[in-house]
C-alpha cells in the first residue's frame, strides 16, 4: 500500500517546457556586469495556464565593451517594450517603468554547459491590444 498516490500529480520544479507564455514583469533592476558594463535583469511571471506563477528570468545587455552585445541587448529591449505596448519604445528612463509590462514570450530550453539547462526567450509578441502603458489618459 502506498503512503501517497502521486499518479495524477503534476511535478513541481524544473523549467517550464518550450512554448509561448503570457507574462507580467514583476521585477527589473539595473546591474553591473563582471566586464564593467550594465545589464537590465528582469523577472517575468507567467500569468495563466498550467505554469501560472512560475518566473522566467531575462536580461538585456545595454552597456558592454562588445558593440555587438550592446546591439543585440538593446534590440531585444526595444522588442520587449514594443510587444508590451510601452508608450515610447525608443526611450527608457528607469527600470521601474518595466514593472507591470505584459506580453507573450516564446521560450526554448537550451543547454548552457556548466550552467545546465536554462530558458532562453526567443521572441516577444503582443497580448491583446490595450492602451499604451504610461499613456496620458487625457490626451
Amino acid at each position: 500500500m502506498s503512503l501517497v498516490d502521486l499518479t495524477n500529480v503534476v511535478e513541481q520544479g524544473g523549467l517550464p517546457p518550450d512554448g509561448a507564455y503570457n507574462v507580467n514583469t514583476v521585477k527589473a533592476e539595473l546591474v553591473d556586469t563582471k566586464s564593467g558594463g550594465k545589464m537590465i535583469k528582469t523577472q517575468l511571471k507567467i500569468i495563466d495556464g498550467n505554469h501560472a506563477g512560475r518566473i522566467i528570468f531575462d536580461s538585456f545587455n545595454i552597456e558592454n565593451l562588445n558593440p555587438l552585445a550592446v546591439q543585440i541587448g538593446r534590440g531585444q529591449l526595444k522588442s520587449f517594450l514594443k510587444a508590451s505596448h510601452f508608450m515610447n519604445p525608443n526611450s527608457l528612463e528607469s527600470t521601474e517603468q518595466l514593472i507591470g509590462l505584459k506580453c507573450i514570450v516564446k521560450t526554448k530550453i537550451e543547454d548552457q554547459g556548466p550552467y545546465g539547462e536554462q530558458i532562453r526567450i526567443k521572441s516577444y509578441s503582443q497580448l491583446a491590444k490595450t492602451a499604451p502603458v504610461n499613456a496620458d489618459p487625457f490626451a
